[in-house]
């Protein structure tokens, strides 16, 4: 299959996926809003910080491993790809097991010491919605390795067509039990039933696609399962400056102002996040190939896809940012039932954000790609350091909105430190950024219109 082909599978694909991750955060909001109201709802943001922070319990295994293993088989070296797939299986089985344990016991301390006993929920039922959130998302560690599966066999589609699938029956799970009364227990225990159901599934598939096993058989290797540690420590650094810029922010918003300022916080942040889905859209359909290029070192390839993929995030920034700027508050009142009202302030600089994140996002698929985290989530971490502290600031003296200014300054900050990095990685200047869209995109255009006028 060619690689035009194989990126617009993935792009179908991506859309899908990327429609039910959207349709996740705008759907399920009304009915939060209508069957628990917006203190309560705010409630649950709350108490779901604790099992997004597992989200890096793994140590970046999962991705390191599946990184790692995609290039090894791009370049044809089977081998150790066997002993890369038996090696991350048994250390991600591990991490598992113990993270489940770990999850109980820090829960037991957190009742003992009455952490829950100032949310406006029961301790009870705050621990047991927890820990169903945090079995959950400890099982879906098997994803992230064995996508690496679907990538090496190049049938990114599939592994993200299943994938979407299973948030889509986590959609209408949720939706199912909020209406029919159902507190936060039973919401917790509906991606944990989904969960237990879909990743048997998904790991039995990506076995079948890519049968290495059954002509290498692969043995434990401790060299790689150091330099799986040693480059997963460097993907962990993504999800703690994720927590540390959006769970941060927002307990910072539940602790100054209260419960339903952090409805109105996280609404408009997933508004904002919109645009960044759009992006990853973007990067979903492009990722498997360029990481694939990258591994099979066809340079020219693996830059033609880059230059797409950032062009066409800074065009979705640009646009994007000004829709929302000034129709965006109309929309959102409809989506909200007019329950919740930002300031003008807040939403600009929201809204502004949008632009400049979507140039650094986009770009920053080429450190993953070619399994360099660090050079992408350092400075994350960093800025987002620098962004929290802001938005403490500033919220002080301009309420609510002082958070979008932290959120803005992260991301203009982003951009100055982070493109002139990803284009030296690529080995491309700017002068030759600009040829290959002229190349590739420009002219392709110009002759799809010459022909157009000739057939009129």
């Amino acid at each position: 299959m060619s690689l035009k082909k194989r990126i617009i599978k993935n792009s179908f694909a991506t859309i899908v996926a990327k429609l039910s991750t959207i349709l996740n955060h705008l759907i399920l909001v009304p009915f939060f809003l209508k069957n628990w109201g917006a203190d309560l709802y705010g409630e649950w943001i709350t108490i779901t910080i604790i099992p997004t922070i597992l989200a890096f319990a793994d140590f970046g295994f999962g991705s390191a491993a599946s990184s790692s293993m995609v290039l090894a088989f791009a370049d044809k070296r089977k081998k150790e790809f066997a002993d890369m797939a038996a090696t991350g299986f048994r250390a991600v089985s591990l991490i598992i097991v113990i993270v489940i344990i770990f999850s109980f016991g820090l829960l037991q301390l957190l009742d003992y010491l009455n952490t829950f006993d100032k949310l406006i929920i029961s301790s009870q039922q705050a621990f047991y919605a927890i820990f169903f959130l945090m079995i959950a998302r400890s099982v879906g560690f098997y994803q992230q390795f064995f996508e690496g599966y679907y990538r090496a066999a190049q049938k990114a589609h599939l592994s993200i067509y299943l994938t979407s699938f299973n948030s889509i029956f986590t959609i209408l799970g949720s939706i199912l039990v909020l209406q029919l009364g159902g507190g936060v227990v039973h919401l917790a225990l509906t991606p944990l039933i989904i969960t237990i159901l879909f990743v048997p599934t998904y790991s039995l598939i990506a076995r079948g696609i890519l049968p290495v096993h059954r002509e290498e058989k692969g043995k434990l290797s401790i060299v790689f399962l150091k330099d799986f540690f040693k480059t997963g420590l460097g993907y962990l650094l993504q999800p703690m400056w994720q927590v540390l810029l959006l769970q941060g922010t927002t307990f910072i918003v539940r602790i100054i102002l209260g419960p339903a300022p952090v409805a109105l916080y996280s609404t408009v942040r997933t508004v904002a996040n919109i645009i960044t889905q759009v992006v990853s859209m973007i990067q979903g359909s492009t990722f498997p190939d360029l990481q694939f290029e990258i591994g099979a070192k066809r340079l020219q390839n693996a830059q033609r896809i880059f230059v797409s993929v950032l062009g066409l995030s800074a065009l979705i920034g640009t646009f994007s940012s000004l829709f929302l700027i000034f129709f965006g508050p109309w929309f959102y009142r409809l989506w909200t039932a007019n329950e919740l009202n930002p300031p003008s302030l807040m939403w600009i600089l929201f809204m502004s954000s949008v632009f400049f994140k979507a140039i650094w996002w986009g770009a920053g698929i080429v450190f993953r790609a070619h399994n360099k985290p660090y050079l992408f989530n350092i400075p994350c971490l960093l800025s987002a350091m620098l962004s929290v502290i802001t938005s403490y600031t500033f919220i002080s003296f301009i309420g609510i909105s002082g958070v979008a200014v932290g959120i803005l300054l992260m991301d203009v900050i982003l951009v100055f430190l982070l493109i002139p990095k990803i284009f030296l990685i690529m080995k491309l200047n700017y002068w030759d950024f600009y040829i290959i869209i002229k190349l590739y995109f420009i002219n392709k255009i110009a002759k799809g219109f010459k022909a157009s006028s000739k057939i009129l």
